[in-house]
Order: C-alpha cells, then structure tokens, then sequence
C-alpha cells in the first residue's frame, strides 16, 4: 500500500494564513479540507 507524504514549509503557510510562528498553532482543520481538495484534484482556492 502506498501513502503521499506532504510537506511544507512553515513561513508558506504562514503566508498563507495557516500558521502562526508565534504561537506555533497551525490551523489543522483548513490544512486538512485544503489536503483533501488537493488529493480529489479539487483544491480550495
């Protein structure tokens, strides 16, 4: 069985609204619908 292994970088995401470096809090829940999208080649814009 085979799994996609994503990786990203933590000033991109924070960039991106996704990760605050000063509280190291990643917003988990939006990485995961944005994951999901991208993996049913659909990806949230």
């Amino acid at each position: 069985m085979w799994q996609d292994v994503l990786s990203f970088d933590n000033a991109f995401l924070e960039e991106q609204g996704l990760y605050n470096s000063k509280t190291k809090q990643l917003d988990e829940r939006r990485m995961k619908n944005i994951v999901r999208g991208a993996v049913k080649g659909n990806a949230p814009g």
